[in-house]
C-alpha cells in the first residue's frame, strides 16, 4: 500500500524495501537512501536501536518513523535517538505525504496529537509514566516481554544471555514495582503500549488473556453491560482469544508458504543442478537447473538411468564412483564427460552423497558443468567417435558392388 502511495507521486523514488531489521541496515551500507521511512515494529532488531544503527551507518540519514502506538516515552526514545519525525499510522495520505516531504527537506515533523502529549507529559512532573524509569535497554526488553517473547527468545533476538534478560527483567519489574509479569500485562494494555496484533503468545494463556482483554476494551469501551456482567464478559472473551488464536494460526501458516515458497525458488533455480538417483541408478528428482544442463526437459529425465548422459570412456569411472558414494557417508566428488540430449557433451564437476531413510538410500547430486575450467579433449572420447566411422565404413562396404573378373 505504502508502495503504491509513494509511486503515485513524483516527487518521490523508492530505492529498496526490507522487511525485517538487519535487511534495513545492510541496505544502508550499499544503497545510497536520503529518507528512511521505518515502521516501529519491523521484526528482528528493535525499532529505537535500528535508529541508532541506521544513525551511526548514515549520520545525514532523514527518518521518518509511523506506528500504530501514541506511547509518549517511545516518540521521545525515537527522537531523542535520531528519528526527524514521528507520525500516526492512522493518518490519512495527504498528511503523511505531506510529513514525508517535510522530513526529506531537512525539516522534522511530529505529530499534531502527539505533540500535545509530549508538550503535557513535559510540564506536568507527576504525569510522568512509570516506564520512562527504564534504561534503554530495559525499555527494549520490557516491550518485547509484553508482546509475548519468552526469555529464551529475547535473548536469541538481541543476541545476550538468557541470564542477562532475566537480570534485566528482574531490575525492571523492581523499578516499575511489579511483583511479575500479570502486573506488566495489565500495565501495557492500560496504557496501549502495543498492538494487540503483533503480539506472538507461544502458549502462555496470560498473555492471551491480557491480549483479549486489551481488544475487548477498544472495541466496547462504554459498555457498561460488558464491564458489569463478569459472565457476559468471560464469553465475550473467549470468544476474542479464539479469534486471536485463528489469527495467530492464519499468520504462521502465511509465513511458512512464504517459506515454502522461497525454498522453492531458491531451489528450482540453484546456479547448480540438484538431482537424486535410486540405488538403481534412476532419477527419482531434480531442479530445473539440473534439466537445463542435461539439456532435456524435467519429465524426460525423472524415472530414466542418469548414465545414459554419461559417455562410453567414462561409464565405468562413474559406476565405480556411484557404487562407492552408496556405500560411504562422507561427500563424494568426481569429474566425467556427460553429454546433452541435443548431443552436446560438456565436463561435469559431480558431488555425491548417500541419504538413508527408513525403507532404502538414495544419491544426492550437486551437478556443475566446468567446461569452462577444463574443456572437454578429443581424446576423452574418441572410442565413441571411432565406433561411429567403423559402423559408417561397414554400411557403405554393404552398400557398394565389387565388380569381379572371372577369367
Amino acid at each position: 500500500m505504502l508502495r503504491i502511495l509513494l509511486d503515485a507521486d513524483p516527487g518521490f523514488e523508492v530505492v529498496s524495501e526490507a522487511s525485517i531489521g538487519s535487511e534495513v541496515l545492510e541496505k544502508l551500507q550499499r544503497i545510497e537512501i536520503d529518507t528512511l521511512i521505518l515502521n516501529i515494529a519491523t521484526p528482528g532488531i528493535s525499532g529505537i536501536d535500528l535508529i541508532i544503527r541506521a544513525k551511526a551507518a548514515r549520520p545525514k540519514l532523514a527518518i521518518l518513523v509511523f506506528c500504530m502506538h501514541s506511547d509518549t516515552q517511545l516518540v521521545s526514545q525515537a527522537l531523542k535517538n535520531g528519528a526527524t519525525g514521528y507520525i500516526s499510522i492512522m493518518h490519512d495520505t495527504d498528511e503523511f505525504l505531506d510529513a514525508l516531504r517535510k522530513v526529506s527537506a531537512g525539516g522534522r515533523y511530529i505529530d499534531p496529537a502527539i505533540a500535545e502529549s509530549l508538550l503535557l507529559d513535559s510540564v506536568s512532573g507527576n504525569d510522568e509514566p512509570i516506564h520512562s524509569r527504564l534504561s534503554q535497554r530495559e525499555l527494549e526488553i520490557f516491550r518485547l516481554l509484553v508482546a509475548g517473547k519468552s526469555v529464551n527468545a529475547i535473548a536469541d533476538q538481541l543476541a545476550i544471555s538468557n541470564k542477562t534478560v532475566s537480570s534485566h527483567k528482574k531490575k525492571l519489574l523492581e523499578k516499575m514495582h511489579f511483583s511479575g509479569m500479570a502486573d506488566l500485562m495489565r500495565y501495557a494494555v492500560q496504557r496501549r503500549l502495543f498492538d494487540d496484533h503483533e503480539l506472538t503468545f507461544e502458549q502462555d494463556p496470560q498473555l492471551l488473556r491480557s491480549a483479549a482483554e486489551m481488544r475487548l476494551a477498544s472495541i466496547r469501551p462504554a459498555n457498561k453491560q460488558v464491564a458489569t456482567d463478569k459472565q457476559t464478559q468471560e464469553l465475550h472473551l473467549h470468544q476474542i482469544e479464539l479469534e486471536m488464536q485463528n489469527e495467530e494460526l492464519r499468520r504462521a501458516q502465511t509465513i511458512l508458504e512464504s517459506s515454502r515458497d522461497r525454498y522453492m525458488e531458491l531451489y528450482e533455480f540453484a546456479p547448480v543442478g540438484y538431482l537424486t538417483l535410486s540405488r538403481e541408478g534412476i532419477v527419482t528428482d531434480l531442479n530445473l537447473t539440473a534439466a537445463t544442463l542435461l539439456g532435456e526437459n524435467r519429465q524426460q529425465l525423472l524415472n530414466r538411468r542418469f548414465a545414459r548422459h554419461v559417455m562410453p570412456d567414462d561409464l565405468d569411472r562413474w559406476n565405480r564412483h556411484f557404487q562407492y558414494a552408496l556405500k560411504n557417508v562422507e561427500k563424494q566428488s568426481c569429474e566425467i564427460i556427460l553429454q546433452r540430449g541435443n548431443g552436446d557433451i560438456f565436463t561435469a564437476h559431480l558431488d555425491a552423497q548417500c541419504r538413508e531413510d527408513s525403507s532404502s538410500s538414495s544419491l544426492r547430486i550437486v551437478l556443475t558443468d566446468i567446461t569452462e575450467f577444463k574443456p572437454v579433449q578429443r581424446t576423452q572420447h574418441k572410442s565413441a567417435v571411432l565406433s561411429e566411422i567403423i559402423s559408417n565404413s561397414i554400411e557403405h562396404l554393404a552398400d557398394s558392388s565389387v565388380p569381379t573378373n572371372l577369367n
